[in-house]
């Protein structure tokens, strides 16, 4: 078999590490800083008979030492090659320990590891007796050790299962919402509870196995107190770590910032951002940060992409800096920046010849302690006049900055383009996105976000007031969740508060009428709604939509409408009929537009043209068809062509979807109904505004109400007072 390297990129990007302590391992006798220093992605293809015949590599599957990579093909086989990809053979001596054992069953390969010592160990399942062995093999995979722990795992998937080893190989299993311990010979020394179910269990390099929990931290396991020793900090919203060197013993991601914990101390390292070489993901699979400081990483992109084979193993090598053409960079900042704007700025990057962007995701500074930090040091860095060239908007105050004139007319750059018109956007919705009568954002994709009812009993017009709300609750007494089980009073607040947000918010004036009295009857009309216990109730007794409407318990649903084929399953599931009624509003114009990946260019910024040829890639036709999936595109020939497919019958297909305990089939969309959604998104002129602080004090407030903390009235008061102090603050 053949292995092809090939680069990523015939462009090396210099790491930026700003804003984080830079960091040096140590690997032959030599420092090596992170810092300073090129990261040149090489890509490890798999080869083509494996990618031609789907075979399958899980992200369980592949293993990573100095020297070598071990993957499962198939959940059968094991491979191993050198990390430069040289080398690649079947281990010859492995059989699955199943087959050994009984000759008509077969083993199927749940996960591989390393030891310390370079040893190879496999979790492995019968598929027809049900046992589960644990093994030890050597780097031709004979056996060197096995365990049957299949008594310690009954009741469990076996693909739910976890398992590690450390120096004395004792054996550590992730069993539901128990971690055992077990010595070399499958006698069981002790069991660990936990909150949750296990995810991953991590072996540091001193031998020392940590449970990753759900909260940003390991904590270890200390075999001869039989219980939980330390527990190293990581950061909030850490999903996977990794096992690194001695001197940085975990590794972890957020997103596309790579990070490492000092042994020393236990401070946090920032290596580098992965965009900063090019490199887009979706999932982080498994890291190796090798001794001579290269980085070997197997990754995953499945959104947005139409490839067969998701999977890439690269490494990342150190490069001098000499030679590396030098380029204006642009600054992008914001929250959680998501997929569409990384895959932008990527493509902005390979194909700028003077500029390129470098992105700060202010999500890395949230902490266990403090989740709202990078909102903090966000907004507080624009307040100072720090601000980026380019924002990434979402949950940002944006009415806030606009009014502030802290953004430009990007209509301008619009009317002037050579490529991108404005005829190639929805006009509708380019008119919702102004404010002003300027166009100081814009955005790739949408989703509307309404209410649905059942004509016969909501009405058959689109809309209604508060008053025309609560009459049909009224005339439909048995309706006692009207809006379904996943409809909670908290949810319902909120939900008001957005689609009404301009009775109690000027952003013209930055002032705010919480204390009017129709917040405080607001939130004690949502009494109504069940509470959070009493919602999780619901999901445990399987209360379905479908039974409820036959039952006339349910008479109404919010949803999110993304795309065409979703919009047809609700329908489908709601008898058939449904009607755009939208939340409660004064002038029965209630849906809104919920808008994602949206961007600005600020008003200091000195590379204004520069960040619209960015826009205009994010905006492009060609981007979008290659990138866009789950929400309606704002490109006029992408909503088109989706449009299209909606309506062929051929991309339907007697489609079935699970209802309930019954297979519900799903008709194709019909030209009239997909006319419907473009109707709705056309009527739409409120976007959603995703202003996170201002949503937090609503939220906390309400929920006291609701706690019976306080009165409505003082809720109501409590908001006022802290939504003032905040306005000022964002428009001073």
């Amino acid at each position: 078999m053949r292995i092809i390297f090939t680069f990523l990129l015939l462009i090396l990007i210099i790491i930026s590490v700003t804003s984080c302590r830079n960091g040096s391992v140590i690997g032959d006798g030599n420092e090596l800083n992170f810092s300073g220093h090129i990261y040149a992605p090489e890509t490890i293809l798999f080869p083509d008979e494996m990618t031609e015949a789907h075979i399958h590599i899980d992200k369980n599957n592949i293993v990573f030492t100095d020297e070598k990579v071990y993957f499962a093909v198939n959940y059968v086989e094991i491979y191993s090659m050198n990390v430069d990809g040289s080398d690649l053979f079947k281990l010859p001596n492995y059989k699955a320990a199943t087959t050994q054992q009984s000759g008509d069953d077969f083993g199927s390969i749940i996960e591989l590891i390393t030891d310390s010592f370079g040893n190879l160990w496999v979790l492995e399942s019968a598929f027809f007796a049900g046992n589960i062995f644990i093994r030890k093999l050597d780097d031709k995979g004979t056996e060197l050790l096995s365990v049957d722990i299949s008594d310690y795992v009954k009741g469990v998937n076996s693909h739910e299962l976890k398992f590690n080893i450390d120096n004395e190989e004792n054996i550590y299993i992730g069993a539901g919402s128990d971690i055992k311990v077990l010595d070399n010979t499958g006698d069981l020394l002790f069991t660990l509870a936990i909150r949750d179910w296990v995810r991953q269990i991590v072996r540091l390099p001193d031998g020392v196995v940590a449970y990753n929990d759900w909260t940003g931290k390991l904590r270890k396991i200390d075999v001869e107190k039989n219980s939980w020793s330390e527990t190293i900090e990581m950061r909030h919203g850490v999903y996977n770590a990794f096992t690194g060197i001695d001197e940085f013993p975990v590794l972890f991601n957020i997103g596309s910032s790579f990070f490492a914990v000092t042994a020393e101390s236990g401070e946090i390292i920032h290596i580098l951002d992965f965009l900063e070489s090019d490199l887009m993901f979706d999932n982080l699979l498994n890291a190796k940060l090798l001794s001579d400081g290269r980085i070997m990483v197997f990754i995953e992109s499945i959104s947005g992409s139409s490839s067969d084979w998701p999977n890439e193993l690269v490494m990342l090598t150190r490069t001098p800096e000499s030679g590396l053409k030098k380029k204006t960079t642009l600054t992008l900042a914001g929250l959680n920046i998501d997929k569409l704007i990384r895959s932008a700025a990527i493509q902005f990057n390979r194909t700028s010849e003077t500029h390129r962007i470098h992105i700060t995701d202010y999500d890395v500074f949230n902490s266990n302690a403090d989740d709202n930090a990078g909102l903090i040091r966000l907004t507080t860095e624009i307040i100072a006049g720090r601000i980026p060239d380019i924002l990434a908007l979402t949950g940002l105050p944006f009415r806030q900055y606009a009014e502030r004139g802290m953004f430009v007319d990007l209509g301008i750059f619009l009317d002037n383009d050579p490529e991108l018109k404005r005829d190639d956007l929805i006009g509708s919705v380019l008119q919702a996105a102004e404010t002003d009568s300027k166009l100081y954002r814009i955005f790739p994709i949408l989703n509307i976000s309404t209410v649905i009812g059942i004509p016969e009993l909501t009405g058959s017009s689109p809309g209604w007031t508060m008053d025309e709300f609560i009459a049909v609750l009224d005339a439909n007494p048995d309706a006692d969740l009207p809006m379904g089980e996943q409809m909670t009073r908290d949810r319902f607040v909120n939900l008001m508060f957005l689609h009404n947000i301009e009775q109690f918010v000027d952003w013209n004036t930055g002032t705010v009428h919480f204390d009017r009295g129709n917040f405080a009857e607001l939130l004690e009309f949502a009494n109504m709604f069940p509470i959070q216990d009493e919602q999780e109730y619901f999901w445990a007794i399987d209360i379905f939509g479908y039974e409820m409407m036959t039952a006339g318990r349910q008479i109404m649903a919010y949803n999110r409408i993304r795309d065409f084929r979703l919009f047809q399953i609700n329908r489908t599931f709601y008898g058939g009929n449904v009607v755009f009624k939208g939340f409660p509003k004064d002038n029965r114009l209630g849906s809104a537009l919920m808008t994602f990946s949206d961007v600005a260019v600020t008003s200091q910024s000195e590379h204004q043209q520069e960040a619209w040829e960015f826009i205009r890639i994010l905006m492009s036709e060609e981007f979008g068809h290659e990138n866009i999936s789950g929400a309606f595109p704002v490109n006029e020939n992408i909503f088109a062509k989706r449009f299209t497919d909606a309506v062929n019958p051929d991309n339907w297909s007697e489609m079935g979807m699970p209802n309930g305990g019954r297979t519900t089939f799903i008709p194709a969309l019909s030209h009239d109904e997909a006319s419907r959604i473009r109707e709705l998104i056309d009527s739409i002129n409120v976007i959603i505004e995703q202003d996170t602080a201002l949503m937090n004090i609503v939220s906390e407030c309400a929920s006291d109400f609701f706690n019976r903390r306080n009165s409505a009235q003082e809720a109501a008061r409590i908001i006022q007072s802290r939504a003032s102090i905040y306005m000022a603050e964002q428009s001073g």
